[in-house]
């Protein structure tokens, strides 16, 4: 590997991420123009469910976009505090339910991320494995109630 090959694989996931933020700025533009009713002005709540979870946390921790609110569900992730909190990161809720088998890591994630400082969460989606069902609306309430609490 030539010393030019990390910086280039740095420029290379820079740009990737460059094109992340793009599109979901142009997504919210959209949901935004359909839903003139979404208000963010008190920042935004990012979401992301296994894969997407691993790009929430890369986008939350880009420090390209501001997002006070983050909810990751099913995905072992880790969370680098010092980057989320000088990003605007404020709280960080992780879920799975207790057949996912992301469930235990994301628990001890949430439990060493707050140990260290960082207002994160755990929530047990109850008993489904790695996909949605029906009950995952009686969650989301109380999901975002927590993550919208000051």
């Amino acid at each position: 590997m030539s010393a030019r090959e990390p910086a280039l694989s740095r420029r290379r996931l820079e740009l990737a991420e460059k094109g992340v933020n793009e599109a979901i700025e142009a997504a919210i533009a959209r949901a935004k123009a359909a839903l003139p009713e979404i208000d963010d002005d008190h920042g935004r709540t990012l979401i992301g469910y296994s894969l997407g979870a691993y790009r929430a946390v890369n986008v939350a921790q880009a420090g390209t976009a501001q997002y006070p609110r983050v909810m990751l569900i099913g995905a072992n992730v880790s969370l680098d505090q010092a980057r989320l909190a000088r990003n605007g990161t404020e709280r960080v809720l992780l879920c799975a339910g207790n057949r996912d088998m992301m469930h235990d890591p994301m628990q001890r994630e949430a439990e060493r991320a707050r140990r260290a400082g960082l207002q994160t969460r755990f929530m047990d989606l109850g008993p489904v494995g790695h996909f949605f069902t029906p009950s995952f609306a009686e969650y989301l309430p109380q999901a975002l109630a927590w993550l919208n609490t000051q």
